[in-house]
């Protein structure tokens, strides 16, 4: 778990998503256009703003992840973010001078505003905050007439430090005002120092997040050149698996060890899934197995889209870093019911591995699935269901409160209106046209 609270402000259709406390299992459900979509790609936005360094942009609005069409869509664009205990590295020892401490160098929440400059259709940071929660102390800088006007900063060094940001990120610098004597100087160098490595480090916090599409082109996206679909010139789906690396290879053993357990012991549709070398210049791989009742080999895309899709979010998740975030964009997408709750299992179990998850979904059978795992009192703290509405234009982020050992409450008739409106809808399809009068019945 590496994020404990997140807002969102004036990003897409959401004004203000008010403050989200998140847990390492967080379902955020909600008709469209309510704004589930925007509040992941907030998240979104900063991590690839910080995996396209080094650059001179403050927030990259184009990319692999999110494109906002232009610096105007951004403008006004606030985000918060708190971390969790232990996500962010340690700066290490690099305290040399006992002097007072300061929030940019230990600060475990940021919050950071950007603003459009049209002249060059660039948006940069226009104002931040760095709070350390624990000694409810915080640092804060605006932009204003050209200059960075910064305050908070410890009265020993006041005057002698300037912002500088890695990407969005803030941190301190030496200053063009030089410190009257050389402990001041030493202090300066040390607190810039420590302030860099802080910086550093939460860079380092929002690369461990992966994001999971919901189609099978995004697969390639978040797992580099790891797992990926793609269709042959004959249209036949393949699997394909490229390792990197001992660690890498070590991640996919422990992937495909978890994905048979799965296809073959609790689902029962394949056995024996493993790499089949394809290309042994370049790595490549091909994932297949034995199909259930006889030994024949088949390509793992071969079992359905449904299949492959399983598999698919099952060696992302183990793939993901730990600690880790991963963002999952309509998990249900392809997969029947039992798969569905099948998924929820699978995400409930990997309570426990060091990585959050934040899912955006319009699944009944799989909500309900996850409301039932959470009634479990072992994970009433570890799971959270939050709604997501419009109210007058205005985004409400609410968890749903609990009854008793975590059982959700006013989720129940949410719901239901999702899998009613899905049986109807699948009744729609299944009308047939009026029979002609006097024609025959086979």
């Amino acid at each position: 778990m590496i994020f404990d609270e997140l807002r969102v402000r004036s990003l897409h259709c959401v004004r203000d998503s008010g403050s989200i406390p998140l847990r390492s299992l967080n379902l955020l459900v909600g008709a469209n256009g309510s704004g589930k979509s925007s509040i992941l790609g907030g998240i979104l936005l900063l991590k690839q703003t910080l995996e396209a360094m080094p650059h001179k942009r403050a927030l990259i609005v184009s990319g692999p992840l999110v494109d906002l069409g232009s610096g105007q869509a951004a403008d006004g664009f606030e985000m918060s973010v708190g971390f969790a205990r232990g996500a962010i590295a340690h700066d290490s020892v690099l305290r040399c001078v006992e002097g007072e401490p300061s929030p940019a160098c230990t600060y475990d929440s940021l919050d950071v505003s950007f603003s459009h400059e049209a002249k060059d259709d660039r948006v940069d940071v226009s104002r931040f905050c760095l709070t350390d929660r624990s000694q409810a102390a915080s640092i804060s800088g605006a932009f204003t007439g050209g200059k960075w006007y910064v305050s908070g900063v410890p009265s020993a060094i006041a005057g002698h430090v300037r912002p500088r940001f890695l990407g969005f990120v803030p941190s301190l610098a030496v200053g063009p005002i030089r410190p009257p004597d050389e402990r001041t100087s030493v202090l300066v160098m040390d607190v810039c120092l420590r302030s860099m490595l802080r910086a550093q480090g939460v860079a380092e916090t929002f690369k461990n997040v992966s994001y999971v599409a919901h189609h099978g082109g995004g697969i390639g996206r978040y797992l580099g050149d790891g797992v990926y679909l793609e269709e042959v010139p004959s249209g036949v789906r393949m699997t394909r698996w490229a390792t990197d690396g001992y660690a890498d290879r070590h991640a996919h053993e422990a992937g495909i060890t978890l994905l048979t357990r799965w296809l073959e012991e609790r689902l029962g549709v394949a056995a024996n899934v493993r790499l089949d070398t394809e290309n042994r210049r370049n790595g490549t791989r091909v994932l297949v197995a034995d199909e259930p009742h006889g030994r024949r080999r088949i390509n793992l895309a071969a079992f359905g889209r449904g299949i492959s899709r399983f598999a698919s979010l099952i060696l992302a998740v183990t793939g993901a870093p730990r600690p880790g975030c991963l963002l999952i964009e309509n998990p249900e997408s392809c997969l029947d019911d039992g798969m569905q709750a099948a998924i929820a299992d699978f995400l409930v179990d990997q309570l426990g591995s060091g990585r959050q998850f934040i899912i955006e979904s319009h699944s009944g059978p799989f909500f309900e699935r996850l409301r039932g795992r959470a009634s479990d009192p072992k994970l009433a703290h570890d799971v959270q269901i939050l709604s997501v509405e419009r109210e007058d234009g205005w985004t409400k982020v609410s968890a749903c409160e609990a009854e008793g050992a975590g059982i959700v409450t006013g989720s129940r008739q949410d719901a239901r209106a999702i899998t009613v409106g899905r049986k109807q809808q699948f009744r729609r399809h299944k009308v047939s046209k009026p029979r002609a009068r006097g024609s025959r019945v086979n």
